[in-house]
């Protein structure tokens, strides 16, 4: 089941996988507790954590990220909401795009609790996403 909350979407070419390890290490940053896909992340299994390539048959795969099991529970139930300090569970979902000559681009959507224009949390996570492909070829991503 795809998480539901609000979408950034950007295009991202193949440095999105070097990029999410990043990415993952600010959200331990963030919560030290991490648990991705609904699974704890210690600090020092990260190194073992990669993004795994998208499904084949063009359906969009997804990551999810949340402070703990609470926030889990919560999210099974109550949908992509935040939590009493205002942060909440957030996805990034992906999926190929193959392109004319050759090269894959990925759609990629950023999925928070609420508008990052309006949210601080959901505007960090999307601020986050965008620093993680510092450093990277210029218009490694954009905005859809």
């Amino acid at each position: 089941m795809l998480p539901t909350g609000y979408a950034t979407d950007f295009v991202a070419d193949s440095s999105l996988f070097h990029a999410m390890f990043r990415f993952v290490r600010r959200a331990q940053q963030r919560w030290p507790g991490l648990h991705v896909d609904g699974e704890p992340l210690p600090p020092d299994a990260l190194g073992d954590w990669h993004l795994p390539e998208p499904g084949e048959d063009g359906r969009p795969s997804a990551v999810t990220f949340s402070s703990g099991p609470p926030t889990q529970d919560r999210r099974g139930t109550g949908g992509h909401g935040p939590d009493a300090a205002g942060q909440g569970p957030y996805a990034v979902c992906y999926r190929a795009r193959p392109q004319p000559l050759g090269e894959v681009l990925y759609a990629v959507s950023v999925v928070t609790p609420a508008d990052p224009d309006t949210d601080p949390f959901s505007r960090d996570v999307v601020r986050d996403f965008l620093e993680a492909f510092e450093g990277g070829r210029p218009g490694s991503v954009r905005h859809a």
